[in-house]
């Protein structure tokens, strides 16, 4: 039992470590110092969010929805789009 959250907890470390988009964004506020504690807070919501409903098997209940499958692609790919164009800008 103890083995199965030691793997969780260096999966969900090694995402959080990793700096990525969100980290870049977070760090980049930091250095402007605006809306640090909002971003912060933002993202770890978010974050326990999502990655609970990965943990408790989100998936298993839209694998067989297609509509839904595409529906989140989509959501995705725009937001996407929207943030690209966003940064571009700045």
């Amino acid at each position: 039992m103890l083995d199965i959250y030691l793997k969780g907890f260096i999966v969900t470390f090694s995402l959080i470590v990793a700096i990525g988009a969100q980290n870049a964004y977070v760090l980049k506020l930091g250095l402007l110092k605006q809306y640090v504690l909002m971003a912060v807070v933002m993202c770890i919501t978010f974050d326990f969010i999502l990655i609970s409903a990965g943990v408790f098997g989100l998936g298993y209940f839209i694998q067989g929805n297609q509509l839904l499958i595409n529906g989140i692609a989509i959501f995705g790919i725009i937001f996407l789009c929207f943030y690209a164009i966003i940064s571009f800008r700045s």
